[in-house]
């Protein structure tokens, strides 16, 4: 079996509108793009992939598409699309001889991204070649269904009702109705980010907890410019978040040690990166976006790194950006990944791996999918059909593309 094809799609993801945005990302026309690529083969198999430089300079997703449409895209013609490991180091290669010493970091993020659509189009393909799921071929770790992490935005009364010095009382934590709406729908853990200053952080995690009640998990992502102060550990700690995401390099020998895990690596496209971020012993749980790290192939490596270092490994998808693609292949990666408990210092802790994403964001992830993606009782189905467990409604991809 040879690929004959590969061709290129822009689609805007997952963006349902852009209320809310600061007007420097409305204005940039490549704000929430994907490139999808469908690699064919004379066999009539098809697979499809994913790639996202999540960047507003360098051209994002055109600039991905520039360099499959003329680089790795003709490379691969000819070859076994069963063979994705061993296309995935040539294409590394390559993309290191010809982007490796660019002074425009984005023009190599964008080669990675490239190769993640590319990764992840060949696993689907040797998925429906042998009948099974992209998870089955990765690894002996299976799970039927992967949590639904909602993200959420944080209602402005919440904020009012629960000052930033009070302390949380579990006894008087009782769902606001906005939040008792989605817990009805069966999701129980949510995400919310904190920005600061430290008062309003320390508000927004009482508020999300006491908005939730006592029963919900609540994730923190954590995008202030470094460590959190004592008083926002303390916070966190006393208003039981399961999760705190943030970048390692904030911290110091001096930083306040966090009573929740430390979780990162989203956004992070360089191999190098995630390992050292591992290795340096800080990072409880690696976050990857196979989108943009290097697909299926590259979480293969970093799961047998990540095993030496006692480190979890927790596929993300960017809750904005990507299209039903991205979503797949995240599930896929997911059910594939061990798990288990931290140690007793790092309580309370997610008990299994977990996707950001919030109901309205599925309806439109499904969009162009002709299997939907379920995610039904809190919790998004894992699929057990052949490769990526979903194909494409072509004609309905069509009048979403972005020329």
């Amino acid at each position: 079996m040879r690929i004959i094809s590969a061709n290129t799609y822009i689609v805007r993801g997952a963006t349902p509108d852009w209320t809310g945005l600061s007007p420097d990302v409305r204005s940039d026309p490549d704000w929430g793009l994907s490139c999808l690529v469908r690699i064919e083969t004379e066999t009539g198999l098809v697979g499809w992939g994913e790639g996202s430089s999540l960047t507003l300079q360098g051209g994002g997703s055109q600039k991905v598409r520039e360099i499959l449409n003329t680089i790795l895209g003709p490379t691969i013609i000819g070859r076994d699309p069963t063979e994705p490991m061993v296309i995935w180091k040539e294409l590394q290669t390559l993309a290191t001889s010809t982007f490796g010493r660019d002074p425009i970091y984005h023009r190599q993020k964008a080669s990675i991204a490239a190769i993640s659509a590319i990764d992840i189009a060949l696993w689907d393909i040797s998925g429906k070649a042998k009948g099974q799921p992209v998870h089955k071929l990765l690894s002996n770790v299976v799970r039927s269904k992967i949590k639904v992490c909602v993200d959420i935005s944080l209602h402005p009364f919440w904020e009012q009702h629960f000052s930033s010095d009070s302390a949380w009382q579990p006894a008087s934590s009782v769902p606001q109705p906005e939040a008792q709406l989605l817990l009805d729908l069966g999701f129980d853990t949510f995400e919310v980010p904190i920005f600061g200053p430290l008062e309003r952080s320390m508000r927004t995690v009482r508020a999300t907890r006491g908005g939730f009640g006592r029963q919900a998990s609540i994730v923190v992502k954590n995008h202030t410019l470094g460590a959190p102060a004592e008083e926002l550990v303390w916070a966190m700690s006393t208003a039981r978040v399961s999760l705190l995401v943030d970048y390692p390099a904030n911290y110091s020998e001096d930083s306040p040690r966090l009573s929740a895990p430390l979780a990162w690596g989203e956004q992070e496209w360089r191999g190098k990166e995630l390992c050292d971020g591992m290795a340096g012993g800080d990072v409880d749980i690696l976050q990857p976006n196979i989108t943009i790290c290097g697909g299926f192939t590259a979480l293969l490596r970093i799961l047998t790194i990540a095993k030496s270092h006692d480190v979890l490994v927790m596929p993300s998808c960017h809750t904005r950006h990507g299209s039903g693609i991205a979503l797949a292949a995240t599930i896929q990666a997911s059910a594939a990944v061990p798990w288990k408990s931290m140690e007793a210092g790092k309580e309370p802790n997610p008990k299994e791996p977990m996707i950001s994403l919030s109901p309205d964001i599925l309806d439109i992830r499904n969009q162009f999918l002709v299997q939907n993606i379920d995610g039904s009782g809190g919790y998004l189905h894992v699929s057990e059909g052949p490769g990526l467990g979903s194909t494409v409604d072509e004609q309905v991809l069509s009048q979403m593309t972005i020329q």
